[in-house]
């Protein structure tokens, strides 16, 4: 399950990006267009954003809110569970 909202404030992302992983599926979360919206990606594991294809990520757009963030959430958990095929786990080493 991914949870992150007892973990940061709203106003955590006008300064910092929040990145995490679920089983395979990684997600970063930043603000974007001076504070406005909140920009949601995901993609296959293992590697970080920067280097993985941009073909790879799903992009989500929300309010710069608290309901932002908790919306962020809920399409998160949604995304995992339809496409579970992409987000198996890799081992490196």
């Amino acid at each position: 399950m991914v949870e992150f909202s007892g973990l940061v404030k709203i106003n955590f992302f006008k300064k910092e990006k929040f990145t995490g992983s679920c089983g395979g599926m990684c997600f970063k979360v930043e603000s974007k267009d001076e504070n406005s919206v909140l920009l949601a990606t995901i993609w296959p594991g293992p590697y970080s954003s920067d280097h993985t294809p941009d073909e790879k990520k799903q992009f989500a757009e929300f309010a710069f809110s608290p309901e932002g963030l908790e919306e962020i959430q809920e399409w998160l958990q949604e995304q995992y569970q339809a496409q579970s095929a992409l987000w198996k786990p890799v081992r490196i080493g």
